[in-house]
Parts: C-alpha cells; structure tokens; sequence
C-alpha cells in the first residue's frame, strides 16, 4: 500500500517552511542577535537567509570576507551595503557584472573617492549616475569644487 499525502498536508508543510525562513529571517535582521548565532545562521546558506546575516551590521568581518562573492546578487548587495565593509571587499565589489552590488558599494559609508572615481566609467548609466552624485555630495560636504558642473 502507497502512502499519499493529502493535498491539504502539503500545503500545511509548505506554509510551515516559509513560516520557520521568515522567523530565521527576522532573527538574522535583528541587531540584537548575536554574533556566534548569525555564525550559525549563515551555515544555512540560504539566499533569503544570508542576505539579512551579511547586512546585519552585527556580522563579523570574516563572514563578509566568506561570501563577499556569493552567486546570489542579493547576497553580495547586502555585504556591499554592510558598515563593515573593508576597502578591500569594496574596491572587489565594485567589479561585479551587477549593477545593483556596484550601487550599494557607492552607498557604503566606507566608500572612497578611488572607487567612486572608477564607477563614473562604468558600462552601466545609472552607476554613473550614482557615482557622479556620490562624487558631488562628498565634494560638497568636503568643502571641494564640483568637478563636473565647472
């Protein structure tokens, strides 16, 4: 005799999944979650899950380090967007074909001019344009001249 789950079971297992990522999810955003549990965390791998780990600004350094070059695109956003971000991961992430990661690094408080300066070349307009206003906001708050409305 073949058991089958009823139709109804499934979807109650389903429900259940996604009920327990998004309480896993919550735990990984919070500031308050420590740093030996989005260690643990994080060895979930789960894209969804690890965005929230790597952008907690709880993460320690290492696990940047780890998955700076994760395939997920929203995985890297999230370490680019990270306030403990190193010059070193940014200036790497800053070679990403995403368009999205090159932005969030623009956006990182760690950010220099060497970076902004090499994504106002970039292939993509609207890093340009990102890193052109980040570029003049930073010249403003620095007291510079606006190099390109001169």
């Amino acid at each position: 005799m073949k058991l089958s789950m009823k139709k109804k079971d499934k979807i109650d297992i389903f429900w259940s999944a996604i009920k327990e990522k998004n309480v896993l999810k919550e735990e990984a955003d919070s500031r308050k979650t420590s740093i030996n549990r989005l260690i643990e965390l994080s060895e979930i791998n789960d894209p969804y899950i690890l965005s929230s780990v790597v952008a907690n600004p709880n993460c320690p350094v290492d696990l940047l380090e780890k998955f700076y070059d994760h395939k997920d695109s929203d995985v890297r956003c999230a370490v680019a967007w990270n306030p403990n971000c190193s010059i070193v991961i940014l200036e790497e992430l800053a070679k990403d074909v995403s368009k999205d990661v090159k932005i969030w690094v623009l956006l990182n408080v760690n950010c220099n001019d060497k970076i902004r300066k090499k994504l106002v070349s970039d292939w993509d307009k609207e890093v340009v344009v990102v890193a052109k206003n980040q570029i003049d906001f930073h010249n403003q708050v620095d007291g510079k001249k606006d190099i390109f409305n001169s």
